[in-house]
């Protein structure tokens, strides 16, 4: 089995996952991993978002095609921010980060549609001022994606709001094949959410958020300095009308990945958490309770990202510039 890490200034690291020896390296052609990575279902394909899209055989790193990213503001394309495979393998979703060029010319945060296999757009998504800031997930059948993030609220005359009271947090759903896009949840954390999991069985939504975090921010409706402080927990839930169904607590950190085993019965967070420095947690869904918590072993604070295994016995983590394996068992 392989895992796979990006490295400043050389490219995609292969590892063994048993034992994460290095095994060999896919150099990129802008020298530098910026963007998403994406292994094909049957394993043999990985497929690296920087600004284009690069897809790299993996037995040997030879790189099979590229789709290239359009259009382009004053000659720039948008870097890839993030990007997700369907579970057939299908279609990848390719997050772009926001473009701003002089003033006039500038290109906000793009969400599109391409077919894996060739590269043709199949549609672009209007995230219509919104923000996605965790990871994107499809539904067990790829028809639809997921992600979470904020939207941007209007004033009394129109306009959108500036500062911190400018965003509305959400969970977003958009279809794959048809051309839908709805809301599941709003107002779910006070400030952005950073992790998002949704059950194998699509019902429920987890998300975390920077727990912790502090914003003093002037309220251009009065004038005045206001104080807001994060204690928000991880909260789950109901995909089919938004409804909060529990929360999981206590978290005093930034949660940077959910993961939820397939049972529905386990959740696993990590946070890079500086007050406790107990940096991975397993709660049992049912009760709401925390099993147990452990630092992850290295010089960091807390991983950076965390994936788990799909027999969900490992989990694999990278913190600083270390990627670590934990065994549950």
């Amino acid at each position: 089995m392989n895992g796979t890490s990006g490295t400043s200034g050389k490219g995609v690291c292969l590892h063994n996952v048993a034992d994460l020896r290095l095994k060999g390296q896919i150099p990129l052609p802008y020298g530098t991993y910026l963007g998403g990575l994406a292994y094909a279902p049957d394993g043999t394909r990985l497929i690296v978002g920087v600004v284009d899209v690069h897809v790299f055989r993996i037995a040997d790193g030879e790189a099979l095609s590229t789709y290239v990213n359009e259009p382009t503001v004053n000659g720039h394309a948008a870097p890839v921010k993030q990007m997700a495979l369907s579970p057939d393998g299908k279609v990848l979703a390719i997050d772009y980060l926001a473009l701003t060029g002089d003033g006039k010319n500038q290109l906000p945060e793009r969400l599109r549609l391409i077919d894996a296999a060739t590269g043709a757009t199949l549609r672009e998504i209007d995230l219509d001022g919104r923000h996605v800031s965790t990871d994107m997930v499809f539904s067990a059948d790829s028809q639809s994606l997921r992600f979470a993030g904020s939207e941007t609220l209007l004033d009394r005359e129109g306009k959108r709001r500036i500062g911190f009271f400018s965003q509305r947090t959400i969970v977003q759903e958009v279809g794959v094949g048809v051309v839908t896009q709805k809301t599941i949840a709003r107002d779910i954390h006070t400030m952005s959410p950073t992790a998002l999991a949704i059950s194998r069985d699509g019902r429920f939504a987890f998300t975390g958020t920077d727990t912790g975090a502090i914003h003093d921010t002037l309220d251009q409706g009065t004038g005045k300095w206001v104080h807001t402080e994060n204690s928000d927990p991880i909260r789950m839930f109901a995909v089919s009308d938004g409804r909060l169904m529990q929360t999981f607590s206590p978290i005093s950190g930034k949660v940077v990945s959910l993961m939820i085993s397939a049972s529905g019965e386990t959740l696993v967070s990590c946070q890079f958490d500086v007050k406790t420095s107990q940096t991975v947690t397993v709660w049992d869904v049912r009760t709401r309770t925390a099993r147990y918590s452990f630092a992850t072993p290295g010089k960091s604070r807390g991983p950076s990202v965390c994936a788990l295994s799909p027999d969900e016995k490992h989990l694999i983590y990278a913190a600083g510039n270390e990627v670590l394996l934990i065994d549950f068992h």
